[in-house]
């Protein structure tokens, strides 16, 4: 895609005061009241950030270079009902602000797989660990090459020298601010990819000639269309979104260490309750944003698809290729779309580092060093915080021989995140799962997901796209380009690898915590074991219908150790004799 022309002076110098500011706020934080001494500074930003920039970091690391590419490319090819996964909040949010988050707040974690030890085993936790350790480097490999990509492809810049620039910089800001860095940010690059993509929006309406015409072209080329098919092999159907979606963004706030991390720096449980639901509009509005900028580009190019005549090489491009070929005669806006696509990069990919820096520090450190002086604490995470992007880099240029990223990064979370997601909720919601019992569900959760994942990278279902037209382009471009294009390979329509990845996550869940309590019942524990009330959800704020004897202590018995009324907002000193 010969583009590159139209970057000018004005967009690198746009591009280069983004990676500055985040370079000067990390050096701020690293020197600012001379913090950054231990990990409680250096990871947990002192347990005293209020919500709204907690909020804010959350939505920021996970609106990553992924949907800013993923979802303009996946509405403009598919259509706008990937707009629909947004409304799954409604369910994810409120458990995890209500179920799952006073757990983890009142014990006072720093690493979330902390939990599994506490309820479970030690090597529950290890696999809890282990699993987010190589996801997360894995996701931050895939974020890297997104930008890059689009950054070879509008400027000519090489793809190698862009990915080590963004990983060098994201490492840099990361390993010497610690969590306060990341966080703040996170909010500038927030800000900067809203305001590009809107600023996108509005361009590219006006090019366009209205936004009634982007809805009215996106009508007729079936971009609105809902379908509600029940077939799990359909790709982009209302229940995959709804059902499917739901299962994918939970595990995302109720597991992932990188969202769980970013509340519990919240100065108060109250307070990370607001950034829990704080996150619900939030989301909505960004997806509503790129969702938005895919008919946007659908609509300026409905007669004359570039991916048909070859203007691109895959679907992923059509976003940068729009911003470069159409409104690049406007400097400074190519400038804008790329440093909002590197914010999204840095944000996601320092947040994964200082996650798995947190991770390694509580759950693998001890099984090494058996104590680590608290002057000493930063500086191993920040080894780590390097250690890791270094090997996030290395990874990045695997990636870019796997498919769209975004159905890339819909897979790796369903995979992991349905089975984590049913390890969790069995340690939370019952009291019969066991040690014993939840390695049996985790391990045949993650077999039976993953063994259909990687046959369907091998063998690639073929999901049907939306009509596309050539009928507005020139003649000679038409024909040549339509002559070359070959029929994809498929697999069976029915089987087992067809089916959608958008269920990949409900059904990594549902065998998890199906089998995973029925075997507990094989591995029953010592009725003498009593398991910590402070470990359960607590089923009496939801059932004061139901009475029963005590199975809870009250607060003051659980926790001795919480500071304040604040910090223990969820129990009583009651609770419904629940048989889970």
């Amino acid at each position: 895609m010969a583009i590159h022309a139209h970057f000018s002076v004005a967009d690198f110098v746009v591009f280069s005061l983004t990676l500055l500011a985040s370079m000067g706020i990390g050096i701020f934080y690293s020197r600012a009241g001379g913090a950054q001494q231990n990990n409680n500074e250096y990871l947990m930003a002192g347990r005293s950030m209020s919500s709204i920039p907690v909020a804010i970091s959350v939505l920021a690391s996970f609106v990553s270079s992924i949907a800013i590419l993923g979802n303009p490319a996946e509405v403009y090819t598919y259509g706008f009902q990937y707009w629909i996964q947004s409304f799954t909040n409604f369910i994810s949010v409120p458990m995890m602000a209500l179920v799952f988050l006073p757990v983890y707040y009142n014990l006072r974690l720093t690493s979330s797989y902390e939990y599994l030890e506490r309820r479970f085993s030690f090597s529950v936790r290890m696999l809890g660990s282990v699993v987010f350790v190589i996801q997360t480097v894995l996701y931050t490999a895939i974020v890297l090459y997104g930008p890059s990509l689009t950054l070879e492809s509008v400027t000519g810049f090489p793809l190698w020298l862009s990915t080590i620039l963004t990983g060098l910089v994201c490492t840099f800001y990361t390993t010497v601010g610690g969590m306060k860095a990341v966080i703040w940010t996170d909010v500038f690059q927030g800000v900067v990819m809203l305001g590009g993509m809107i600023t996108i929006i509005i361009v590219g309406t006006v090019k366009v000639g209205s936004l009634g015409k982007v809805f009215d072209v996106a009508y007729k080329g079936h971009r609105l269309q809902l379908n509600f098919s029940v077939d799990p092999t359909r790709r982009d159907t209302f229940w995959a979104f709804v059902i499917g979606g739901a299962f994918q963004m939970l595990p995302v706030y109720a597991t992932n260490q990188t969202a769980v991390q970013r509340f519990l720096t919240s100065k108060s449980f109250k307070s990370a309750q607001r950034a829990v639901w704080m996150n619900l509009p939030l989301n909505i509005f960004s997806t509503t944003i790129t969702v938005l900028t895919g008919l946007v580009i659908y609509a300026f190019y409905a007669s004359c698809d570039p991916r048909t005549t070859g203007e691109i090489s895959t679907d992923d491009e059509i976003l940068p290729y729009f911003v470069i070929e159409v409104l690049g005669k406007f400097h400074g806006i190519p400038g804008v779309f790329v440093a909002a696509l590197f914010c999204g990069t840095l944000s996601t990919v320092a947040s994964g580092l200082n996650a798995l820096a947190a991770v390694t520090v509580e759950d693998f450190a001890p099984m090494v060093v058996q104590h680590i002086p608290t002057e000493r604490e930063a500086l191993v995470s920040k080894l780590l915080v390097c250690i890791y992007g270094l090997i996030s880099l290395a990874l990045a240029f695997v990636v870019s021989k796997l498919g769209m990223i975004l159905q890339m990064s819909a897979t790796m979370f369903g995979t992991t995140g349905g089975p984590m997601l049913g390890l969790f909720s069995l340690g939370i919601l019952t009291t019969r799962a066991n040690s014993k019992g939840v390695w049996i569900g985790v391990a045949a959760g993650f077999w039976t997901v993953t063994w259909i994942s990687i046959g369907a990278l091998i063998h690639p279902p073929q999901y049907p796209t939306q009509p596309m037209s050539v009928s507005g382009c020139p003649s000679n471009v038409t024909n040549f380009n339509m002559s070359s294009i070959q029929p994809a390979p498929s697999i069976a329509p029915h089987s087992v690898y067809a089916l959608s990845f958008f269920w990949y996550g409900i059904l990594g869940f549902l065998i998890t915590y199906i089998i995973g309590y029925l075997a507990s019942f094989i591995f029953t524990k010592h009725e003498a074991e009593r398991i910590d009330p402070a470990l359960l959800f607590d089923y009496s704020k939801f059932c004061s219908w139901c009475n029963g004897s005590s199975r809870r202590q009250s607060l003051s018995d659980v926790q001795s150790s919480t500071e304040s009324d604040e910090h223990t907002p969820f129990m009583k000193d009651q609770e419904c004799n629940i048989q889970s």
